[in-house]
């Protein structure tokens, strides 16, 4: 069986490979970058399905879980002072989540912490996950700039979640904060 090969050649012009044929290089591109549109605009079509459950029959209940906020998030221990530029420690620990499901598993799997140093801006600061994930975190930063004496505040919050995260998350938490003096 022969070979079949398509060639494109651009001539001199820049007209590309419609030359001859009334249109230029740019007009061209046009419909080719149209042509490929259409042709993955099926990508977007949005899609539905109907699932029936024929195996069951009779009434049956839906129970809905609802993922509160986290409780209890406290810091456990910070420095007093901070030298500019020197790494400090922060332990938290809060209370655990008591959602489970219908069949007593933990719903939250995951929880987030947000951190604003030194400023009203939080920002993803850990995360842990686990079935239950650990309640407790110690956080590393780095101490901002300042002249010495003044303070500054660390702020956090957690969010609950399940999975790694990337999954259903939950409402924030209260925030605390410690106030740490500048050395």
């Amino acid at each position: 069986m022969p070979e079949i090969r398509q060639v494109t050649r651009w001539d001199k012009s820049g007209r590309g490979p419609f030359a001859g044929r009334g249109q230029s290089g740019a007009s061209a591109l046009a419909g080719m970058a149209m042509a490929t549109f259409l042709s993955l605009a099926w990508w977007a079509v949005p899609a539905s399905a109907q699932f029936v459950d024929t195996a069951a029959s009779g009434s049956q209940g839906v129970t809905a879980a609802t993922v509160s906020a986290p409780s209890g998030l406290r810091i456990v221990r910070s420095p007093k002072k901070c030298t500019s530029g020197k790494q400090a420690t922060i332990d938290l620990s809060w209370s655990p989540s008591t959602a489970t499901d219908a069949d007593g598993n933990t719903l939250v799997t995951y929880y987030g912490g947000y951190r604003a140093l030194a400023g009203p801006v939080f920002t993803s600061d850990f995360s842990v996950t686990g079935n239950p994930p650990p309640t407790t975190q110690t956080d590393t930063f780095t101490c901002p700039a300042g002249a010495k004496s003044t303070t500054f505040t660390v702020s956090y919050y957690l969010v609950a979640g399940t999975g790694d995260g990337s999954g259903f998350i939950g409402l924030a938490s209260s925030p605390v904060s410690a106030t740490i003096k500048l050395a």
